[in-house]
């Protein structure tokens, strides 16, 4: 579900056409568009927001606005609100962050920054971005995120900040470099001359120049002052003994200038302002409900638009007269006055306020204003009431805002509360469960036992639900610590009988722990039928997590059975068919992209693999997942290293954080991979490869069965296949006799794990272990072993069409596909593997059928470069065709200089032509 924002917030607030001209400061704002930052700063009543919001309905360039408040320090909050601003230039802008703000764990703000930033750099149309009410931020991690927005501030954003008091930001520094102008009230006060045109010609007082010259020295130009003044002598008898006796410095004043302006008003209007005092902003239905309680909003959209146009203090936030709020400081007076004159009445009006938002979907809103209104028993009402509803869509940051506020005493004597937290820690490191999620469980369970017992059938219920969360949260808790799936399933099964069938989400997420049991356990027929009974249920019920998590395992297991194209519909699917879903795309929604990714780059297919990879690593790297994050990093090595881009290869795996030890290995036999690749050009690589092998424990033919789908289980057997091939290459460079000593540990590890692919029906194994089984035969000089192993692969390979996983075997394999071809033996299959192994043409084998004429060429264009040539015809300069075909662009400036070198020509346009003659590009 997305976000509810209060569109309020995001527009600038309506500027009525009679406004004191000042040209002075809007020339100052105009200039101030070629440094990066305005301050705006000055006490409360300056007219600071009024010069802004002025300057912005003249400006020629897009401006969006964000009205910040007190509930923002939140600094996922205040992101959010903050994407929001910048989709009112442009809906993309900002899309990845907000479906990680969507998401169960939403990362910490500096995380998401950097995706924001590309997108604000992508958006190539200059825009300023507004910040008013910037005062009523007090939190660190919000003042360190606009900071940061500071720091990478890009060329075409201009940022101006409105506030009454300096911020935290690095203002010192970029005073000094000359990034920063300044409006401060010294500039803001009104001279004598703007003075009496807001007096005389606005307010219509028609003072004399001395009393406007007297009146604008005792407010020292004071804007709000002004005003108040100005109210008060629309009903004085006497302007003159008024204006004499006026005193801007005396502490009275203002509370004298309140009373003349709200003992004059109707006292409907009175008691309106002050009941209505306690919202930040308002509507014609929330004042209906503090004011009166019920009926139309007529009469309260009427007030709210004779308060603006009286000038009293009001002002409009939109341009449809639907949303307003109080100036500040007379807001703060009439909340002062309200506590003085009604004080038993002010709990009474936040608790209707928060019913209010109750009604509306602002459940954070609801909570704050009823623990404004000391009601704590209502707080927790609220947030016991429908926290797991957002938990169960995916909100699980506004649940865990909730429940932090909650004092610990509340949290030590209430079970369902200490339930919702251990829900919370749970979902938000399913991978390392802090021990904090068995604490509140036993929290809970401890306050059920020993606490009073149930009456009637109302506790009854709520006491039996608790015990179905625990039960529940025990079951996934228990298999994400390793327990025995059996056990697991014990627990999964019994807390699935205490459920009522309409409880979808406690359902939907014991079947997923089933699901993952039984594939632990190679119970493979039983995972199916539990994860696929998981997502309908998820889907019927709009529980996004568990949906796309059933979709991601049961792909899991179709690629490992070797059936690309079944694993390919079941992740379309998830992402093609959720009910809510629309074009929003959510961060767990990136597992699925990693699978599509997978698929595309077995079948060759590295452009739209790049691009799915990509997709998955974006929507990922906000939800702390590593294990996931480590997984598509190696994947994206992969296409790298088929592309001969090794730099960027290894780069990719200096970029992977680490969480676990099993993390640091995993990375580490990554390592390894890439050096003994490379080792086939460089033996200082080689020899890297070989010394990684001397961190290993144990024997290679002691390894047991590794199950298949979970983070961790992939990581163990791609560590362990890693291994296998750094043995073969150790073996491969010994002498004869030394060498099938060697190879007799390896051979007998890839038979066993050849049996158990083959009893497991885990094809896509079967073809890895197939080719590490060939290099190692070939290594034996048993040419026929290797080719039967060979053909075992491609048996396996040809129906799915898989493609790289012979490709990055690389000269070895290359050089065995040949003789297989030679022999007639799956050479269109063959042909079509040939063809991508990158840096030279497939040479022709007897039998083999060539994908294209021959060319009068010395030395006939790669699969690589004709793909670079095509592009170069359309006119793509050389940096987009690196990110159509996901290599850098060193390696395309490289694969032009060989076409150049090929085709006998010196430019881009020679190549086109004489490719076009030659027949390798179609005729224009």
């Amino acid at each position: 579900m997305a976000t509810t924002l209060l569109k309020s917030k995001l527009y600038a607030p309506f500027i009525r056409s009679e406004l004191v001209a000042r040209p002075r400061l809007i020339e100052a704002l105009n200039q101030g568009l070629e440094r990066k930052l305005t301050l705006v700063a000055a006490p409360a009543g300056y007219g600071k927001t009024t010069l802004v919001a002025g300057w912005a309905k003249d400006l020629k360039r897009p401006l969006t606005w964000l009205s910040l408040g007190n509930h923002d320090n939140d600094a996922l909050r205040f992101l959010t609100y903050l994407v929001g601003a910048f989709q009112r230039l442009d809906e993309k802008i900002g899309k990845t962050v907000e479906s990680a703000l969507q998401s169960a764990r939403p990362p910490a703000p500096d995380m998401l920054l950097p995706a924001l930033f590309d997108d604000i750099a992508a958006y190539q149309e200059p825009f300023v971005l507004v910040l008013d009410d910037y005062h009523l931020i007090d939190q660190r991690e919000v003042h360190n995120t606009v900071a940061s927005l500071l720091e990478h501030l890009h060329p075409q954003m201009h940022l101006v900040i409105v506030t009454r008091r300096e911020p935290p930001l690095p203002l010192s520094r970029m005073r000094v470099r000359g990034q920063m102008t300044e409006v401060r009230a010294s500039e803001l006060q009104f001279s004598t001359g703007e003075a009496g045109a807001f007096l005389n010609e606005i307010m219509g007082l028609n003072l004399t120049w001395d009393e406007v010259e007297r009146l604008a020295s005792r407010t020292e130009g004071w804007i709000a002052g002004l005003l108040l003044s100005a109210h008060s002598l629309q009903n004085v008898v006497d302007r003159k003994e008024f204006i004499q006796a006026f005193a801007g410095d005396d502490r009275y004043v203002m509370d004298y200038l309140l009373d003349e302006v709200l003992d004059r008003l109707p006292e409907e209007r009175h008691e309106f302002l002050l009941k209505t005092s306690i919202l930040d902003r308002m509507c014609a239905g929330l004042c209906q409900t503090l004011v009166t309680g019920n009926g139309s909003t007529n009469w309260s959209q009427q007030t709210l638009e004779w308060l603006e146009n009286a000038n009293l203090f009001t002002i409009p936030l939109d341009n449809r007269r639907k949303w307003y709020r109080y100036h500040h400081l007379f807001a703060e007076l009439l909340r002062y006055r309200l506590k003085m004159q009604q004080a038993n009445e002010l709990a009474e009006l936040h608790q209707r306020a928060s019913e209010w938002y109750v009604n509306e979907g602002f459940i954070t809103e609801a909570i704050q204003h009823a623990r404004l209104g000391e009601d704590e028993e209502r707080v927790i009402e609220l947030i016991e009431d429908h926290s797991m509803r957002e938990i169960a869509r995916g909100q699980l940051y506004h649940v865990k805002g909730w429940l932090k506020s909650l004092p610990q005493e509340i949290i030590q004597s209430r079970p369902y509360i200490n339930v919702l937290i251990a829900w919370t820690k749970l979902l938000t490191h399913l991978s390392y469960p802090p021990a904090e999620v068995e604490e509140r469980l036993e929290q809970a369970e401890t306050l059920l036992n020993t606490g009073p017992q149930p009456s009637n059938a109302e506790e009854r219920a709520q006491h039996e639900e608790i015990e179905v969360h625990i039960a529940t949260a025990r079951s996934l808790l228990a298999f994400f610590q390793g327990e025995d799936a059996r056990h697991v399933i014990r627990l999964s099964r019994h807390a699935i009988s205490q459920l009522d069938m309409d409880e979808t989400f406690f359902r939907s997420i014991l079947l997923l722990t089933l699901a993952l049991s039984f594939l632990v356990m190679n119970e493979m027929e039983s995972a199916d039928i539990h994860w696929i009974e998981a997502r309908r249920l998820a889907l019927a019920s709009d529980l996004h997590y568990v949906a796309v998590s059933s979709s991601y395992y049961q792909a899991i297991v179709e690629i490992r059975r070797g059936r690309l194209s079944a694993a390919e519909l079941v992740c379309n699917d998830a992402l093609n068919n959720f009910p809510s879903r629309g074009d929003h795309a959510y961060p767990v929604d990136g597992v699925l992209y990693l699978l599509l990714g997978t698929i595309a780059l077995e079948r060759g297919e590295l452009v739209k693999a790049g691009h799915h990879l990509l997709q998955a690593r974006d929507l990922l790297r906000f939800t702390g997942e590593l294990e996931i994050l480590a997984i598509i990093s190696a994947e994206l090595t992969r296409i790298f290293r088929v592309n001969g881009d090794w730099a960027s290869a290894l780069e990719a795996l200096d970029q992977i954080d680490f969480v676990a030890p099993l993390d640091i290995a995993y990375v580490s036999a990554l390592r390894a991979l890439h050096w003994v690749r490379l080792g086939e050009h460089d033996p200082e690589q080689r020899k890297l490869a070989l010394e990684w092998l001397n961190t290993m424990p144990e024997a290679l033919d002691n390894e047991g069965e590794i199950p298949i789908g979970l983070h961790q289980h992939e990581m163990q057997y791609a560590i362990l296949i890693i291994r296998a091939r750094v043995e073969i290459e150790k073996a491969r460079g010994s002498p004869s006799p030394h060498r099938e000593e060697l190879m007799g540990p390896i051979l007998r590890f890839l038979e066993k794990q050849i049996q158990l692919a083959i009893e497991r029906g885990w094809h896509d194994r079967e073809i890895e272990l197939a080719l590490l089984l060939a290099r190692a035969l070939d290594a034996l000089e048993d040419s026929k072993g290797a080719l039967n192993a060979l053909q075992q692969a491609l048996r396996l390979g040809e129906h799915e069409k898989y493609v790289h996983r012979f490709v990055e075997e690389g000269a070895t394999i290359g050089k065995l596909l040949h003789q297989v071809a030679a022999q007639g033996l799956m050479v269109d299959y063959i042909g079509r593997i040939l063809a991508a192994f990158p840096d030279s043409a497939p040479t022709s084998s007897a039998g083999m059928k060539s994908g294209r004429e021959e060319v009068a060429m010395v030395e006939p264009l790669t699969e690589r470069e004709l793909e670079v040539l095509s592009l170069i015809a359309e006119g793509l300069p050389n940096k987009e065709i690196g990110q159509r075909l996901f290599l850098s662009l060193n390696t395309i400036k490289g694969h032009a200089r060989n076409i150049h070198g090929k085709l006998g020509v010196t430019n881009r346009v020679q190549a086109s032509t004489k490719a076009r003659s030659m027949g390798l590009l179609p005729p224009m």
